[in-house]
């Protein structure tokens, strides 16, 4: 076991390269840490979980955070608690088991309330957006939304506001209405550009998506190409993969079926290597588009029927219609049946 000083140094220097966005050196130093110091300050259990989310090791973080919760429980309800159920949440919803973020975060929220904690009180009412929106639940996301939005309002807290605003525009941008989506993605942006890159090209992917709704696929190329860039600079995998199947969306759009596949084929490898099963889902859909604008019938409704099944597992049936729909509108396709007619109407 590591010394008391050891450890306290090994905690500072590991926050200090988190701070730093410096993941694969933070990676390499907390690797080989024995479960016993991780046990004993799970401040670096944490940091491990959480830099090993990054790198795309999703299941390992989430054994990480299971195997020391006796460690985070002995704390009682502390802000490292609570920021263990964010993330605990976060792998949860990642791995495709939404009914269980949903708990984690309905937890989180409850005791940030209990706390007073208005930074995690926000951070839980934004991921309960998120499970709301794929539920295509609108009215109910944009409430959360806003709730997150006030509070980190008051806190003055700006990447959190840009992760709020961000996800605004998502739904806004599901419900087709697109100037409050892009005013919502701009907002995203002008708060994310202060210390947030990864916000940034999130908020870039999804308007270069609003670029190319209003037909211009040069504009949304160029905002996807540079999302991608920043996600393989930071070694965010995920957001490579979501870079990747937009890019796809984009060429498809673009009547360039050759290159959609490829990018379609870079994201079903990334989501099968990170574990993103919506990621894969979606993905699955846009590939399901592409064949059907090849004539290729048969494999685009297995296509669509694989995504049909993980949709319904990750219980976001609806959110899974809408990307259909959205699919399918970009592919140039005629969008037949209830189905695929429109986006969804709010269950709320």
């Amino acid at each position: 076991m590591t010394s008391t000083g050891g450890v306290r140094e090994l905690l500072t220097s590991s926050w200090a390269l988190n701070q730093e966005r410096k993941y694969d050196a933070l990676a390499r130093l907390l690797r080989p840490v024995p479960d016993d110091t991780l046990g004993s300050e799970p401040g670096l259990a944490f940091l491990l979980a959480d830099v090993l989310r990054r790198l795309g090791e999703g299941g390992a973080a989430l054994e990480v955070l299971l195997r020391t919760a006796p460690a985070f429980d002995r704390r009682g309800n502390d802000r490292l608690h609570r920021r263990r159920l964010q993330l605990l949440g976060t792998l949860h919803f990642e791995q495709g088991r939404n009914a269980d973020a949903a708990t984690v975060w309905g937890r989180q929220l409850s005791d940030s309330a209990t706390e007073e904690d208005e930074e995690f009180i926000a951070r839980a009412n934004n991921n309960l957006g998120i499970l709301a929106t794929l539920r295509a639940s609108w009215a109910e996301s944009l409430a959360y939304y806003g709730r997150a939005v006030a509070s980190y309002q008051r806190l003055g807290y700006t990447r959190g506001l840009g992760q709020s605003h961000h996800n605004l525009g998502l739904t806004y941008r599901a419900m087709d209405r697109l100037a409050a989506a892009e005013s919502h993605f701009s907002k995203a942006i002008r708060y994310a550009r202060t210390d947030s890159p990864d916000e940034v090209a999130r908020s870039e992917l999804e308007q270069g998506l609003l670029s190319l709704l209003a037909g211009d696929p040069g504009l949304a190329r160029a905002n996807a190409l540079r999302a991608l860039g920043r996600y393989r600079d930071f070694g965010d995998r995920a957001g490579e993969g979501e870079a990747e199947r937009v890019l796809g969306l984009i060429e498809l759009a673009d009547g360039r079926s050759e290159e959609a596949g490829t990018y379609l084929d870079a994201a079903e490898r990334t989501a099968a290597e990170v574990g993103a099963p919506l990621l894969a889902a979606e993905t699955l859909e846009a590939r399901a588009a592409l064949l059907f604008s090849g004539g290729r019938k048969g494999e685009a409704e297995e296509a669509e029927s694989q995504a049909e099944a993980v949709f319904e597992k990750l219980k976001a049936v609806l959110w899974g219609r809408h990307i259909r729909w959205r699919s399918r509108q970009l592919a140039g396709l005629e969008a037949n049946g209830p189905d695929s007619a429109a986006p969804p109407e709010t269950d709320a």
